[in-house]
């Protein structure tokens, strides 16, 4: 596989994993020298620095024998984080509007990965959902075999329901196509 799918012109060489030492494939001598492995793995959260960010960082702060860098916007919030080999970067930083609007922007084939792990139900995953957060008050819930009623996907910070679209869309497509069984297979979806 030519990583710039360029067509190879007489100057192959036989590109191998640095690590293992398998075979890749054959390459250009530039694009096989100029192929460097990522010292970390990115983990790319949209809003990472006002919300969710809150909560990753109270996790990683019981990882004390570790070494944890951050570059922060104050006190309070991170541009992002690193702890050993994973950094966690707030998308939002660069991609400045919200994940549904994001979404629209795209056409349906370019949303490549969920085209692939998806196929025939892509449709289905790229555009904002709904979900329950306040019902979820105990562990028990996570074992509930049905979606919990309209009412139950009430936001008290916005003082507002889900809409009837949006529950329909939950209940008849996202719970009946992609087999849920319980609210905890329904939360690892939406998650």
């Amino acid at each position: 596989m030519l990583p710039c799918e360029n067509p190879l012109n007489g100057d192959a060489v036989r590109d191998h994993d640095h690590l293992s030492g398998a075979y890749r494939g054959a390459a250009h001598n530039s694009c096989n020298l100029n192929f460097k492995l990522a010292n970390y793995i990115p983990v790319v959260i949209h809003n990472l620095r006002n919300y969710d960010g809150h909560f990753l960082i109270q996790g990683i702060g019981k990882f004390k024998e570790k070494r944890i860098q951050c570059i922060p916007e104050n006190s309070e919030k991170f541009i992002s984080f690193t702890l050993s080999l994973t950094c966690f970067i707030d998308s939002f930083q660069f991609l400045n509007t919200s994940l549904e609007k994001l979404a629209q922007n795209l056409k349906p084939f370019q949303f490549h990965l969920c085209n692939k792990y998806f196929a025939s139900n892509a449709q289905f995953i790229t555009r904002k959902g709904c979900y329950p957060y306040e019902y979820f008050d105990s562990f028990s819930k996570f074992y509930e075999t049905q979606l919990p009623p309209q009412s139950a996907f009430f936001n008290s910070l916005t003082n507002e329901n889900v809409s009837r679209e949006d529950y329909e869309y939950a209940h008849h497509q996202i719970w009946n196509i992609f087999q849920m069984r319980t609210l905890g297979d329904y939360w690892r979806f939406c998650m």
